[in-house]
């Protein structure tokens, strides 16, 4: 029989024992606990270890297939720059430029860009540096190589891959109306007949290659441009596929014109009224287009002072009859334009001899055509005269030939006749005037201190009328004005200007040009197939039922006291188209994307 001490004790024992048991039980589980986080952790570690590695990989690659692509950019920038500075006449030539390049292959060679003697001077070019590679790239600013880093162009025009030549733009299907299959050379990949070409620039950087494509195209400029406000206004019509309009200050919108594409300014666009319709992109506050200077005041001589606001000697001499206001050179000396007996002190020989060194004649031979009586040592010149310029077609050697100045002894032989301070052509004289540039010159009565009350210039022109009815190719040149009424016919007789305001190989056409204003009301009506150039250094009126299919364009200089226009407006039902045809505008590169091979 067990004592009650006993029992207690053997409980108390039995208690020991379990408490031992799940001690031990308890540390079993937290080991298998400790290993399971163990491996946990383990994992994760590898995990981590495989995700960094694995991005540190996907980074590498990142970072080369970066740098190939840059280098691709890099050469893309570069061959359009030089695109720009080619000097040769178009983009065909330019095409066959490639010579022993040319590759039916739209990847390889076709490489116009390794003759200095096609670009400005200083272009830097893009010789084949490495025979697969092509050419290293250089650092921004530094010109310093990017070790490994190449950039490989090429150009070829922009055949469809409908086309039967080679080489053509891959998955490139615009149509069977497409330009370039279509026109007088089709499937010819050494022709251009569109103003556009493809250049693809391949960059590597050690083991990665990105080929980018870019489209280069010269693009027209809106039909209607000015450094000063535009008013739009009443049933006015902007067409065609460069009918847009653009203000380097504010435009104001009103009436019910439509406007075909953009309406936009450097400044504001105000819009007011319900029936106005623009299709295109409008708005304010957008980038300057630089406007050519057609009308320039910069220095006669290098270092000078700056001038009168004045045609550029470039379009100035393309002139073959000059139409001078009477006492433009009454008084000037009749041999000496250089000082002697009271030559370069008279003010009016100055005028005579800066007249001579723009068109690039012999100031003698100018100051005889103007001359009634050669007899004496000054110049006689009481009444208005009509004086024809020749000159031997430029050549590679002589690319500003001196002209020849020669006396039309009855004005009325021009077509033209001088009446009320202005110079005009009556019907009948029509016919006569066709085929000419005429200048038309009087004086300068800029006050370069205090332009706005300066005076209206001499050398203005009014024409009204239909002059016969029929198209007259005609390019006028002023120093004043032009205003014309009634429905006349004109196209431009100034074809494929060049101009260093544009690519070398970009040229114009040039019909009006007057250093103040130009003045088109009426029916006007200048002919459809004319795309080219009307331009005010002043401002511009269009209003009427005219037409009009071009580019007008104001530089926007201050209006003069008695000048004809003081703003710049468009309304009535005045149409302005300009779809194409050699207007001014940019080269750039259009659009570009990464291709895949």
């Amino acid at each position: 029989m067990y004592s009650r001490a006993s029992v207690t004790q053997s409980m108390k024992q039995q208690e020991h024992i379990m408490k031992t048991i799940g001690c031990h039980h308890e540390r079993g589980v937290a080991l298998i606990q400790t290993i399971l986080i163990l491996a946990l952790l383990l994992a994760m570690v590898m995990g981590i270890s495989l995700t960094a590695i694995s991005e540190l990989g996907v980074s590498n690659t990142y970072a080369t297939q970066t740098i190939a692509f840059q280098a691709a950019e890099a050469g893309l920038n570069h061959a359009a720059s030089l695109v720009k500075n080619y000097t040769g006449g178009d983009f065909s030539s330019l095409l066959a430029r490639r010579g022993s390049t040319f590759n039916t292959n739209y990847l390889l060679g076709n490489n116009p860009f390794t003759n200095a003697a096609y670009f400005t001077s200083g272009a830097t070019l893009i010789p084949d540096e490495d025979a697969n590679r092509g050419y290293q790239l250089r650092d921004g600013v530094t010109g310093a190589v990017v070790n490994d880093a190449y950039y490989r162009v090429s150009l070829i025009d922009d055949e469809p891959s409908t086309s039967t030549t080679l080489p053509k733009v891959p998955n490139f299907n615009p149509g069977v109306t497409y330009q370039e299959s279509t026109g007088a050379s089709p499937n010819n990949a050494n022709t251009d007949q569109n103003n556009k070409v493809v250049i693809y620039s391949t960059g590597t950087y050690n083991n990665a290659s990105v080929t980018l494509e870019g489209w280069i195209a010269f693009l027209p400029y809106p039909a209607m441009i000015s450094n000063k406000p535009i008013t739009i206004s009443g049933n006015a019509q902007l067409l065609g596929a460069y009918g847009g309009v653009h203000s380097n200050e504010s435009l104001d919108i009103s009436g019910s014109p439509y406007i075909a594409q953009t309406a936009t300014a450097t400044g504001t666009v105000n819009t007011s009224g319900g029936g106005w319709q623009i299709d295109g992109f409008h708005g304010g506050l957008q980038p300057r287009i630089a406007l050519p200077s057609f009308i320039t005041n910069a220095p006669l001589t290098s270092g000078g002072p700056v001038t009168s606001p004045r045609i550029p000697d470039f379009i100035v001499q393309r002139a073959d009859v000059l139409l001078i206001d009477p006492s433009f050179a009454n008084g000037a000396h009749e041999n000496d334009s250089n000082g002697s007996d009271n030559g370069g002190g008279n003010a009016v020989t100055q005028r005579l001899k800066k007249l001579a060194d723009q068109l690039n004649v012999p100031y003698v031979q100018l100051a005889t055509a103007l001359d009634s009586n050669i007899t004496s040592n000054k110049v006689q010149q009481t009444t208005e005269a009509a004086v024809q310029i020749t000159r031997p077609a430029p050549t590679t050697t002589v690319p500003n030939p001196i002209g020849t100045a020669t006396r039309i002894a009855t004005v009325s032989d021009t077509g033209w006749s001088y009446g009320s301070s202005s110079w005009s052509v009556p019907p009948s004289g029509g016919s006569s005037i066709d085929g000419y540039t005429f200048y038309v010159i009087g004086q300068d009565n800029y006050d370069l201190s205090d332009p706005e009350d300066s005076s209206a210039n001499g050398g203005n022109v009014t024409i009204s009328g239909n002059l016969g009815g029929s198209t007259r190719t005609v390019s006028i040149l002023t120093t004043g004005s032009i205003v014309l009424t009634g429905n006349s016919k004109f196209t431009a007789n100034i074809r494929d200007l060049s101009t260093p305001e544009l690519p070398p190989f970009v040229t114009v056409d040039v019909m009006l040009l007057a250093v103040q204003d130009v003045k088109i009301r009426g029916d006007v009506d200048a002919a459809l197939e004319f795309n080219g150039i009307v331009y005010a250094g002043e401002q511009f009126d269009l209003s009427g039922n005219g037409s009009f299919n071009g580019q007008v364009m104001s530089y926007g200089n201050d209006d003069t006291t008695g000048s004809p226009v003081s703003a710049n407006i468009e309304t009535g039902s005045f149409t302005l188209s300009l779809n194409n045809g050699n207007s001014y505008g940019n080269l750039k590169l259009i659009s570009w994307r990464q291709i895949k091979r």
